[in-house]
């Protein structure tokens, strides 16, 4: 990295190769770049290559405590449990908690005051999810609590369907529409559910395994062991609906009642979470998020449904110890399209994201960020996805620090043109890259810049393969 591009961290971090303490650069135009008076990153971290883990200088909580009081001082609490809740309870105690999360929020706007909404564990579906069609978008400031597993999506129940009639090794009934169906007794290599692929027909269906369609109102599945669909074992997510929606330029945390505690986000047109205001707030707010998977997002009616949808933030959108995986297009998304002039700043942190990029689409990441976003990744953990693991366009500055990134596929066979590739840049984007873990198979890039953007890596371990494309400026 070119020597006037850096510039020196008084903090000090453990190396990757030396597990010693060494002092860390930071890309000096990146340093100018963030300019969040709330909070400057203090970035360390100690860089083993089977995990690395590092930090920011700030708790998830400490951070979201800068912006509101709804998670340490709330004035008003709501609790919801999908087992024992009813919405006609007022939400008050755990006794008279709500059944939906959308029913508390909207309990919270009406309060009208930084409130708290702490999730009992357990399965919420559409129905009793966040968003509602609308009526759960928060407009105040709130601190979602999980208690125990909370997965929230975009599946409706179903009562058990019986043999189709003409196609019989499908079982059927009737349904408008999905975008994806997965197989609850199946995992695949990265720990998530195995999905059913969608086909033309009923008919391919039938003689397809682990397969469905929708044709005239009426859902086909076939699923790998040939069993009846149930709830249990297969779940079918809706299309042209939101999971988590965020209209509002309001602080939002999603937090863990303790470390058994997850949120679980399955399925969303857009994004399994969507934070995107249609509005600029007078101060900057925060969008925080602590141990949380996305996964399923989009499907082949909403052909662009990533794990993590962030737009015109006006503030900082941070996951901490997340994952964002099985996505029809991107892993993470960034970007800052309501008022572009406006900086948005956003970071991950002992994140990563997985196999995405599912269907058809093309140019789909693991972390992408667009329009003037700031960005910064610590200790990222990246494989198998799909048009380029770290993208970077228009006029933003990214920095990924530590990142592990393995096995883009590219999006050549999608119809695309994006080679296999770990990090692009595109238009005046310029991207940071220290100490990295990089590997590939067959051919592909390490950097690839495209005219008029800029990639400086340091520390990189030398590739097998072609480590630079592109007509833009690469430093390594």
């Amino acid at each position: 990295m070119a020597a006037s591009d850096t510039t020196t961290l008084s903090s000090r971090i453990s190396s990757r190769r030396s597990f010693s303490d060494a002092p860390i650069s930071l890309p000096a135009p990146w340093v100018t770049a963030w300019r969040l008076a709330e909070f400057t990153p203090d970035v360390h971290y100690y860089g083993d290559p089977r995990a690395p883990r590092g930090g920011v200088g700030l708790t998830p909580e400490e951070l979201f405590d800068r912006f509101s009081v709804a998670r340490k001082s709330p004035l008003a609490t709501f609790y919801v449990n999908v087992g024992t809740g009813a919405d006609g309870n007022n939400g008050l105690t755990p006794g008279t908690a709500k059944k939906t999360i959308g029913a508390a929020i909207v309990a919270a706007n009406t309060a009208a005051v930084p409130s708290q909404i702490i999730i009992a564990a357990g399965d919420y579906n559409r129905t009793n999810g966040f968003y509602q069609g609308g009526t759960g978008a928060p407009a105040v400031d709130i601190s979602f609590i999980a208690s125990g597993l909370v997965t929230a999506g975009t599946w409706d129940d179903y009562a058990t369907p019986s043999a189709d009639a003409t196609f019989t090794n499908t079982y059927s009934f009737a349904l408008a529409n999905a975008n994806r169906v997965i197989d609850l007794t199946q995992i695949d290599r990265f720990g998530n559910y195995v999905e059913l692929t969608p086909v033309s027909t009923p008919a391919i269906c039938n003689r397809t395994p682990n397969s469905w369609v929708i044709n005239a109102g009426t859902i086909y599945l076939n699923r790998a062991d040939g069993a009846q669909p149930t709830q249990a074992t297969t779940r079918i997510f809706r299309a042209n609906v939101d999971n988590m929606r965020v209209t509002n330029p309001v602080n939002i945390f999603l937090g863990i009642a303790d470390n058994n505690s997850l949120w679980d986000f399955q399925g969303g047109q857009v994004g399994c979470v969507r934070y995107n205001p249609t509005t600029k707030p007078a101060a900057n707010k925060a969008f925080v998020v602590r141990r949380a998977n996305f996964r399923y997002g989009g499907g082949s009616t909403n052909t662009t449904g990533n794990g993590v949808a962030v737009d015109s933030i006006h503030g900082i959108a941070a996951f901490y110890h997340c994952q964002a995986d099985t996505n029809w297009s991107d892993g993470f998304n960034f970007k800052n399209a309501l008022t572009p002039s406006t900086r948005g700043y956003c970071m991950t942190v002992n994140s990563g994201a997985d196999d995405n990029g599912r269907g058809a689409s093309q140019s789909n990441n693991g972390w992408t960020s667009h329009n003037d976003v700031t960005g910064l990744d610590v200790c990222g953990i990246y494989e198998g996805n799909r048009g380029g693991t770290y993208r970077s366009i228009d006029t933003t500055i990214s920095w990924a620090v530590s990142p592990v990134v393995k096995d883009d596929f590219g999006d050549l066979w999608a119809g695309g043109t994006i080679q296999p590739t770990m990090f692009r840049a595109d238009n005046s984007a310029r991207v940071y890259v220290t100490d990295p873990m990089l590997d590939i198979k067959g051919t592909g890039f390490r950097f690839y810049a495209a005219a008029g953007a800029y990639i400086a890596s340091n520390n990189a371990i030398p590739s097998r393969f072609t480590d630079y494309a592109g007509a833009g400026a690469i430093i390594d």
